[in-house]
């Protein structure tokens, strides 16, 4: 089963039962199952050890996908002074592209591959906030998953 918990309370986490069926609940909203099996297809696109994806939409609507990977402008890649290559965040990756406009009323699943624990970290979730979606509308996978 997937589990997945809201991020601003420590209420019982929803629980999508029938993982054959086309929409599951998070959090109050009805999501289409599709947007679960395009994060975990998403993720493996990472090159990343951890995995990770984040999804934006509204409904049924797919606004923007985008994934953890190393930071590259052309073919080279970025380091720091000592040689430690940058990273973008899944999260910083899909809300590049996207106008406010898009974001209004949309909402964004963090997904580890693997379906493990997938919290926004802090920088992430005030750039989420930032953007224009709203804190209850940002969701992600859980730990402990069957």
């Amino acid at each position: 089963m997937l589990k997945l918990w809201r991020n601003y309370c420590n209420e019982t986490p929803n629980y999508v039962s029938n993982l054959q069926s086309r929409y599951g609940r998070i959090g109050g909203i009805i999501i289409n199952y599709q947007i679960f099996q395009l994060a975990e297809r998403t993720a493996l696109k990472s090159p990343m050890n951890q995995q990770m994806s984040a999804i934006i939409f509204r409904g049924d609507e797919i606004i923007n996908t985008g994934f953890n990977r190393w930071l590259y402008i052309g073919r080279r890649q970025i380091r720091s002074r000592n040689g430690t290559p940058y990273s973008i965040h899944a999260e910083a990756d899909v809300l590049e592209d996207c106008s406010r406009k898009e974001l209004r009323n949309a909402s964004i699943y963090v997904h580890r591959a693997g379906n493990k624990f997938a919290r926004p970290c802090n920088c992430c979730m005030a750039r989420i906030l930032r953007a224009g979606i709203m804190e209850d509308r940002v969701f992600w996978s859980g730990e402990n998953d069957v």
